[in-house]
């Protein structure tokens, strides 16, 4: 039961259905139910265990979140999502919290939305035949090229023999993991290029009762300054408000 605002959605929407552009849009409305004149702000937060979908800013609230609401009254927010061209495919989660702006720790939760990305968010699907084409012309080549490399080896005999076992003892390069606490996904994304390191696309989440925290990395793996190799991937857990909050 709402203690301040009810927040409702179209009737029945549980999943959004994007446009072949990857876009869709949904309003809601939302009523004062408390009795007297509250100032509300919207907040979007992705749901648990989902890829990060607000953090992306995938989905947006159209407009200005703060509003004045007298007892009893109505008013709607409008909330676009927009998902770029060949996004990692999944389902993304979020629900959009109304809370006081006074007391940004309370206030009321709308029922979650889900939208699914697939292969090529807001693109054609990929013509197959293509690659087929590529991996065919691929072994041609490299037929080519092992019978070009074998009359060369029968020919240079030992000495080639010594570059390509001297060539293999290379090994993989270690680079340090930056601290990621307390910085947005995209920052965090940021940092890790420059160290020589990837952000892991799926996003761990954590609760956190701090309303400055929410959408934060509260967490990472591998841990600030240990020794990871060059090009490997990071995942981060990321804030969310704890529910009823």
């Amino acid at each position: 039961m709402a203690n301040y605002f009810e927040i409702t959605a179209p009737d029945g929407l549980s999943v959004v259905k994007l446009d072949s552009s990857g876009q869709a849009k949904v309003q809601y409305t939302v009523k004062n139910v408390s009795g007297i004149k509250r100032d509300g702000r919207a907040v979007l937060v992705s749901l648990p265990n989902t890829p990060g979908a607000v953090e992306k800013n995938w989905v947006k609230i159209e407009g200005p979140s703060d509003k004045a609401f007298n007892s009893g009254q109505s008013q709607t927010y409008a909330v676009t999502i927009t998902v770029p061209r060949q996004s990692p495919p999944g389902t993304y989660g979020f629900r959009l919290d109304v809370v006081l702006v006074a007391k940004p720790d309370e206030g009321d939760q709308s029922s979650p939305l889900a939208f699914n990305v697939t292969t090529a968010a807001g693109g054609k699907s990929f013509p197959w035949w293509i690659l087929v084409v590529a991996l065919v012309v691929l072994v041609v080549l490299g037929v080519v090229l092992w019978l070009a490399l074998s009359n060369t080896g029968s020919k240079s005999g030992k000495g080639s023999s010594s570059q390509q076992s001297g060539s293999g003892k290379s090994g993989a390069e270690k680079v340090s993991v930056p601290d990621l606490t307390g910085k947005t996904p995209a920052q965090a994304e940021t940092a890790l290029q420059s160290a020589g390191l990837k952000l892991d696309p799926t996003y761990g989440s954590v609760t956190t009762s701090d309303n400055l925290q929410v959408g934060k990395v509260e967490k990472q793996s591998p841990a600030a300054g240990a020794q990871a190799a060059k090009d490997s991937s990071v995942k981060i857990y990321v804030a969310n408000k704890a529910k009823g909050l």
